[in-house]
């Protein structure tokens, strides 16, 4: 094996050793001496164990080791390249191989660690002002790909023919490509391809190039790469208006011809030459999406509306009102109250979790399925067994929680199921004490067909107020950041005990509106008081 020694990040010395056992430490006496007051005269030892492997053992730990960065007390493995810290100095463990090439890989390796870079110190780096030398023909293939990848709508279909691009123009064994949103920090799209037109996983050493591309707008080759099997390797950004779209990388295997200045000249002219392309594409479907979601959410808007009860029923012994504040970003909650053939009230307060077109058609199912289970007097756990049957198509394209209840207005009683956890109940007290019920819950309806749905019953004294609330109260933030939680729900309801149910729910509006001002509230929150005379 060798080590290479640094001392403040400079290099010290290079020390070749055939044996099995050596010290590190500030006595003469070690086999590696680092002449410092502060590391112990002993302080650290490496050995070689039966199947060759070495190790490296703390004997002191008055004074800190670190192992490639991490602080070690005892006995850890060495492996090729690791870094082993101690006071100023950096020693630099290589296992020996015979081969030159591995033994310059090792170099490139070290080297490049050693200046703090994560890149080979022979690495190409180039800025966006930073002129090019393209030839005339490569500039006409650029720009009839740029005038091929305009003809698209569809951002995916954007990455084929650009891979194919790369390899033929570069000769690259693999070409790996990522597009995202300039605001963005993940790709959104990407794709990779090999010489022989095969899918690829993103290469690792694309990670290594990313930061300088996306993050510092760097073009870069390295003739040289210090990862087994890959001899260069190219990445450059994709550079727009609103910042960098993407990437475009390319490496080649170890008996290929290096990439060159000239080669990552061609690949930054094809970057820019694509990125305006790319951005306009990637507009045009955003915009697109945007129409269709809109015209989505203005579907499952009118649907919702027509799902909802215009006028409530009413009993001679309860009250009830019902609220709904519309989300900004997604349509979600259903309530309905109707009158049981035997004069009883029932109940539904519901969140779907659906998505696009799919929302509009489990509302109608939700409210259909609701109101005959209602015309038969099924008990609620009855109604939600249903319900989840006509639902569970076990892909979980649509779950609802939901809390369904009949309510005998004469006695109190009250029946009710729970299912998920996106509606929430309690009973408001004639003092104005608030009573949060931990009822059962099973799974959502429409995770599993075979849920555990259990009956639950509560005695709703005189005067007292059940309260039904989606989970969507917990959404709505403020603009300092503070959440209106079930907390700023009680707060509301309580403050105007006294009213009648429709005119507490009216100052809630009114809280909660205010509350909301310059802050926001994606999900719908829906609240349903009934209170018993």
């Amino acid at each position: 094996m060798r080590l290479m020694i640094l001392e403040n990040k400079r290099l010290r010395s290079v020390m070749p050793f055939d044996g099995t056992i050596m010290s590190v430490g500030s006595s003469p006496n070690c086999t590696v001496q680092l002449p410092d007051p502060r590391i112990s005269p002993e302080q650290v030892k490496f050995f070689q164990d039966e199947t060759g492997a070495w190790w490296m053992e703390v004997l002191d730990t008055t004074s800190p080791t670190s192992l490639n960065r991490a602080i070690q007390k005892g006995r850890a493995r060495l492996r090729h390249a690791d870094e082993i810290e101690l006071g100023p100095f950096s020693i630099r463990f290589f296992a020996e191989h015979k081969s030159p090439e591995e033994l310059q890989r090792e170099r490139l390796a070290a080297l490049s660690r050693t200046h703090g870079e994560s890149l080979p110190l022979g690495a190409i780096i180039k800025r966006f002002d930073h002129g090019l030398a393209v030839h005339k023909d490569q500039m006409m293939e650029i720009t009839l790909l740029a005038m091929k990848l305009a003809q698209f709508d569809v951002v995916r279909d954007l990455l084929p023919p650009i891979l194919r691009a790369l390899h033929r123009m570069l000769s690259a064994r693999r070409a790996w490509t990522g597009l995202r949103h300039a605001e963005n920090a993940d790709f959104d799209w990407n794709l990779g391809i090999t010489d022989q037109g095969q899918p690829c996983d993103r290469p690792a050493y694309s990670h290594i190039m990313q930061s300088r591309c996306l993050a510092e707008t760097q073009f870069v080759c390295c003739p040289e790469t210090p990862s087994a099997g890959i001899k260069s390797a190219m990445a450059t950004p994709l550079p727009c208006a609103a910042g960098n779209l993407g990437m475009l990388y390319v490496e080649n295997d170890s008996a290929d011809s290096p990439f060159t200045e000239e080669s990552l000249d061609l690949m930054s002219a094809m970057a820019c030459a694509i990125a305006p392309v790319a951005e306009t594409v990637i507009r045009k479907a955003t915009a697109k999406r945007l129409a269709v979601t809109t015209t989505e959410h203005t579907v499952a808007r009118a649907t919702q509306d027509a799902v909802t009860p215009k006028a409530l029923p009413q009993w001679n012994e309860l009250q009830i009102a019902a609220y709904r504040h519309m989300g900004s970003a997604r349509c979600c909650d259903y309530y309905d109250i109707v009158q049981l053939p035997d004069k009883t009230c029932a109940l539904i307060v519901a969140k779907v979790s659906a998505e696009g077109p799919a929302v509009p058609r489990y509302l109608a199912e939700l409210r259909s399925a609701f109101r005959c289970a209602a015309l038969h007097c099924d008990a609620p756990h009855l109604f939600a067994r249903s319900l989840n049957w006509l639902l569970s198509s076990g892909e979980g394209k649509c779950l609802i929680d939901l809390a369904t209840a009949w309510i005998a207005p004469v006695s109190g009683k009250v029946n009710f199921c729970m299912a998920g956890p996106g509606v929430h109940i309690g009973v408001i007290l004639p003092n104005g004490d608030c009573r949060k019920l931990d009822p059962k819950r099973s799974e959502p309806i429409g995770r599993a067909k075979n849920l555990t749905l259990e009956l639950q019953s509560i005695d709703l004294g005189h005067g007292q107020t059940a309260v039904f609330a989606t989970s969507g109260i917990h959404a709505a933030v403020s603009s300092g950041g503070e959440t209106f939680g079930l907390s700023g729900l009680e707060e509301a309801l309580c403050d105007a005990l006294g009213d009648a149910p429709g005119q507490v729910l009216s100052e809630l509006s009114t809280d909660l509106t205010e509350f909301l001002k310059g802050g926001s509230c994606p999900d719908d929150v829906s609240v349903v008081l009934v209170r018993r005379a």
